[in-house]
C-alpha cells in the first residue's frame, strides 16, 4: 500500500506545475511559483521562479528570478570569462556573446551572466575592474579610489576553482633599456608615482597636468592585451616640471601611444631617447596577497554580497551609492556566488520591468511586471540557494543569463526588443567533443495536474551523451499513459477522464524514454501502464528534481521513529545521494539537499 504524505520545502526548492508554495528569503515570507526547470547540460539545471510577497508588508513584490545551478564536481566542467567580440574596448549582448563562442568550436558555452560594470559609451570604454582572460589581459580597470573601495572579482585557476575575493591586484611592468623593469599602469588617472600607458581608446589626449613628463611610442612587436608588447620610443620625452602649462596633455597618435611618468617615474621615462625600445613583462597577479601562477580567469563585479555567509548590511550599502553612485534600491540584479565546499555554484538573474510585451511564447505567461532586487534582498536570496560566499555583477539593463539552445533565459530591460551590450561575461563550460545526437530526453513539463477533459502534450528536449542540450523541439515522439487515466490523441496529447489517480506518463523517442508524473483530479492510487517500473521521473542528468513536489508517493511502512530516505520519486534509499531527497521520520517528511 502506498500514501501520499505531504512535504515541508526546503532550500532552494519551487512549487512545479504553475502551483505556489511558501518560500522563506532571510527573515520574510514569499510565494514561489516555477516558471521553468530544465536541464541545459552535464550537473547544470535552470530554474525561473516568479517571487511575490506573502504578506502587507512585501505585498507590492512581483520578481522574476532566473538561475542556473551547477555542479562544480562536474569531470567536464570548465568555468570561464569571455570578453565582449574578443577584443579590447568592445562590447556585446550575451546571446551574441555564448552563440559566438559556440560556433568557434573547442568549449561548449552551457550557461553565462553578464559581468564587471563597465564605461561602454564613454570616452574611454574600459571596465571599472580587471578583466584576464584566456592570457589575455583586455581591461586594468578605472574604477575610481571610491569604486575600489567595494570591487570584487570571479577568478578562476586552471579550469574551475573558483574564488570570489574584493583582494585582487595585478603588477604589469614595462623593462626600459637601463636594465630597470617598472610597474605600469593603463589608461587611467596618473596619480603620484605612477608610470602610465595611454592608448588611443582613452581619448584624442593624456589629460595630465604639466608636472610630469611624457613621449610617444610605437607598438614593434606583441600586443598589450597579450601582455608581450615591445615599443619604440618614437618622441624625445617632454615635460620639465617647472610648471609650464605648455607641458602635459600630450596628444595621442591615432596610431600609437603615449607614456607619461610623474615623481619618480618623472626621471625615468626622461632618460629615453628616440629609438629605444622598451618590452613588456609578463603580468602576475594576488590574490587575498597571495601570488598566484595559474590564473585563468577574472572578471569584476562589485559588491561582494554574501561573505562567510552573512549578507551584506544596509550601512554598507549605503557606503557604497555614496562612494560610487551604485544604484542600491530595487533593480534587475545579477549575482554569482558558490556554497561552502565550493561544489555547486549559481549564476543568478534577478528582473526589473514594468510592462511585458512578451504576448506569446515561452515568456508569456512570467508576468506584467517585475519589481527587481535591492543589494539585500539578492544577498538574502542566494543564501536561500546555499551560498556561502556571493558577488553582484552589473545590473539593471546589462543583466542577462544566457543558457545554451534557450539563448537569453530572462527578460530584460529591453524585453523582445533589445539586449544591451555588456563588456564580458562569466560562463560554464563543457570540454566534452561537439555531438548534436540525441541521447536521452527529458519533459519541460513537471508534475501535471489535470481536471476531467483537460489535455497535456509534453515539451521534450534532447541532450547527447554528454549531457549537453542540443534539441528544444524534440517531435517525433510518442506518449504511453494507462488507458485507465484517459486517452492518447495524434499519439502525443493525453486527455484526462476522470479518475482521480496518479501516473507516470512515458515519453518514447526511438529506445530513449522518459517520464513524467501526471496527477489528475485531485490525484489518488497509482495506476501503472507496464512501462512505467523503471521510468524515473528526473531529467536525464539530476539526481532528483528540484522543482519540488507538493505531495510524494512512498511506500506506506509503520511509522518506528527510525529515518528513513527516499528519493523524489518514493523509492527508498539507504543513505542520501547527492541532489534531493526525502527524509521521513514517522509520519513527518520534509526535502533535503545533499552537495
Amino acid at each position: 500500500m502506498k500514501k501520499m504524505i505531504l512535504l515541508a520545502a526546503m532550500g532552494a526548492i519551487a512549487l512545479c506545475g504553475r502551483a505556489e508554495n511558501t518560500i522563506k528569503i532571510g527573515d520574510e515570507s514569499f510565494y514561489a511559483d516555477t516558471l521553468i526547470h530544465v536541464t541545459v547540460g552535464p550537473g547544470m539545471q535552470t530554474t525561473g521562479i516568479r517571487i511575490t510577497g506573502a504578506d502587507k508588508s512585501n505585498a507590492s513584490v512581483k520578481t522574476n528570478v532566473f538561475y542556473t545551478s551547477v555542479d562544480i564536481n562536474n569531470p567536464n566542467l570548465v568555468l570561464t570569462g569571455v570578453q565582449a567580440r574578443d577584443e579590447e574596448c568592445a562590447s556585446e549582448n550575451l546571446l551574441n556573446m555564448g552563440n559566438r563562442k559556440n560556433q568557434q568550436g573547442g568549449l561548449q558555452y552551457i550557461a553565462g551572466v553578464n559581468g564587471d560594470h563597465a564605461n561602454l559609451n564613454g570616452e574611454h570604454k574600459r571596465t571599472n575592474g580587471i578583466t584576464y582572460i584566456d592570457d589575455c589581459l583586455y581591461n586594468c580597470g578605472i574604477g575610481d579610489t571610491g569604486w575600489k573601495m567595494f570591487e570584487s572579482y570571479v577568478t578562476v585557476q586552471g579550469a574551475k576553482d573558483i574564488l570570489i575575493s574584493d583582494n585582487v591586484k595585478f603588477t604589469l611592468s614595462l623593462k626600459f633599456p637601463n636594465g630597470r623593469s617598472n610597474s605600469i599602469h593603463i589608461n587611467t588617472q596618473r596619480n603620484e608615482g605612477y608610470l602610465v600607458l595611454y592608448t588611443p581608446e582613452y581619448g584624442a589626449s593624456t589629460k595630465t597636468n604639466e608636472w610630469g613628463k611624457e613621449c610617444t611610442l610605437k607598438l614593434v612587436s606583441g600586443s598589450i592585451i597579450e601582455c608581450d608588447a615591445v615599443f619604440e620610443v618614437t618622441s624625445e620625452p617632454v615635460g620639465e616640471c617647472n610648471g609650464n602649462t605648455a607641458d602635459g596633455n600630450m596628444t595621442i597618435p591615432a596610431d600609437g601611444y603615449v607614456l607619461s611618468g610623474v615623481g619618480m617615474m618623472f626621471s625615468q621615462v626622461g632618460q629615453l631617447k628616440i629609438g629605444d625600445r622598451i618590452e613588456m613583462q609578463p603580468v602576475k597577479f594576488t590574490i587575498d596577497r597571495k601570488k598566484v601562477t595559474d590564473v585563468t580567469t577574472i572578471v569584476g563585479g562589485c559588491p561582494v554580497i554574501v561573505n562567510n555567509g552573512a549578507a551584506i548590511s544596509s550601512s554598507e550599502c549605503d557606503k557604497l551609492n555614496k562612494s560610487t553612485a551604485i544604484q542600491i534600491t530595487s533593480t534587475a540584479r545579477t549575482a554569482i556566488g558558490y556554497n561552502e565546499d565550493k561544489t555547486r555554484m549559481f549564476l543568478v538573474v534577478a528582473d526589473s520591468y514594468k510592462s511585458n510585451d512578451h504576448t506569446s511564447g515561452d515568456k508569456a505567461s512570467y508576468g506584467a511586471t517585475s519589481s527587481g532586487m535591492n543589494f539585500e534582498t539578492l544577498a538574502k536570496f542566494m543564501i536561500y540557494l546555499g551560498c556561502h560566499t556571493a558577488t553582484a555583477m552589473d545590473g539593471g539593463g546589462s543583466s542577462q543569463l544566457y543558457n545554451i539552445g534557450l539563448g537569453i533565459c530572462n527578460i530584460p530591460y529591453g524585453l523582445a526588443s533589445y539586449l544591451r551590450p555588456v563588456a564580458n561575461g562569466f560562463f560554464a563550460a563543457n570540454d566534452t567533443p561537439e555531438d548534436h545526437e540525441v541521447a536521452a530526453i527529458e519533459v519541460l513539463q513537471k508534475n501535471i495536474r489535470l481536471s476531467k477533459g483537460e489535455s497535456f502534450t509534453p515539451k521534450v528536449y534532447g541532450y547527447n551523451q554528454y549531457g549537453v542540450l542540443v534539441n528544444t523541439d524534440i517531435k517525433d515522439f510518442s506518449l504511453t499513459v494507462s488507458p485507465e487515466c484517459g486517452t492518447i490523441n495524434n499519439g502525443t496529447t493525453f486527455t484526462a477522464s476522470d479518475a482521480k489517480n496518479t501516473t507516470i506518463a512515458v515519453v518514447n523517442y526511438g529506445d530513449i524514454k522518459c517520464g513524467v508524473r501526471l496527477i489528475l483530479n485531485g490525484g489518488g492510487p497509482v495506476i501503472g501502464n507496464g512501462e512505467d517500473v523503471s521510468i524515473e521521473v528526473k531529467p536525464p542528468y539530476l539526481a532528483d528534481d528540484p522543482a519540488s513536489v507538493s505531495e510524494i508517493i512512498v511506500d506506506d511502512l509503520s511509522p518506528t521513529g527510525d529515518k528513513e530516505y527516499y528519493n523524489l520519486q518514493g523509492m527508498p534509499m539507504s543513505q542520501p545521494a547527492k541532489g534531493f531527497y526525502i527524509v521521513r521520520e514517522g509520519s513527518q517528511a520534509q526535502i533535503n539537499y545533499k552537495f
